[in-house]
């Protein structure tokens, strides 16, 4: 088999593996590894809120999509949505204390998870992995870019 493919389908199924343990965590708070992320990413700005534009850069997804997150993250009361108070055509998500919470509890979760993964490594091969990883995402992006 073609090497090219075989870094393409270990990566594959990498990205499975740990989003059908995440998906399977995340279970119980009725969420998917998409919508915390997407929680998290939102706790993480200082103010913890931004607009919906901003939101969507922030998450790399399409409008349509974003917006169904969004959805999804205020029926449950894990964000609120509203317009800005200077210029009504801007719309914002903020955070709730409630997503706060949740987002807080599940870094021990993300711990853990890289824990098994990367149990039976090196400090060395860590290293490598994280940066041949972190080239690997900036080609991809730049390939993006170009695209």
């Amino acid at each position: 088999m073609d090497s090219q493919f075989d870094c393409l389908y270990a990566i594959k199924e990498m990205h499975d593996s740990i989003k059908r343990h995440a998906d399977s965590v995340l279970r119980q708070y009725d969420l998917t590894m998409v919508q915390m992320g997407a929680l998290t990413l939102l706790n993480m700005k200082g103010s913890g809120e931004c607009t919906f534009k901003e939101f969507e850069q922030l998450l790399h997804l399409a409008q349509s999509t974003t917006v169904e997150i969004v959805k999804r993250l205020e029926q449950k009361n894990y964000v609120t949505t509203f317009t800005d108070a200077q210029d009504k055509r801007i719309k914002k998500v903020r955070i709730t204390q409630v997503g706060i919470d949740l987002s807080d509890r599940t870094v021990e979760m993300v711990r853990t998870i890289n824990r098994k993964m990367l149990s039976g490594l090196s400090e060395e091969e860590i290293e490598t992995f994280v940066n041949v990883t972190k080239k690997i995402y900036a080609n991809i992006q730049e390939s993006e870019r170009r695209d």
